[in-house]
């Protein structure tokens, strides 16, 4: 019950990070936490019906293959892109509603 704990602790607290701080590198560090995670509970005994602790394997091919997905996609981002700008859909047109919105405040 310890390992189990303390593999969900890592696997939850590194993908957590990852995402909050958008690194990728902690996505790529939690990836091994959440295999070796579904693969302990897979192959343990445990309370678990068979066929469940055999299903727990798919379940952990699946968040390995889309975490991977989603490390990469962030290590794709534009070369001219700051950590700062999260609206990749920003429009022009609420680029100049701010400024109008900035530049109002500004004279008063």
């Amino acid at each position: 019950m310890l390992a189990i704990c303390s593999l969900l602790l890592m696997a939850v607290s590194t993908m957590g990070m990852g995402y909050g701080f958008k690194k990728s590198w902690l996505l790529w560090l939690s990836i091994p936490f959440w295999f070796v995670l579904f693969l302990y509970i897979a192959y343990n005994e445990s309370w678990f019906p068979s066929t469940a602790q055999h299903s727990f394997v798919l379940l952990g091919i699946g968040t390995t293959i889309g975490l991977g997905f989603t490390a990469v996609r962030m290590q794709m981002k534009p070369a001219n892109e700051t950590h700062a700008d999260d609206n990749l859909d920003d429009t022009d047109a609420s680029d100049r509603y701010y400024q109008a919105e900035r530049k109002k405040y500004k004279r008063k």
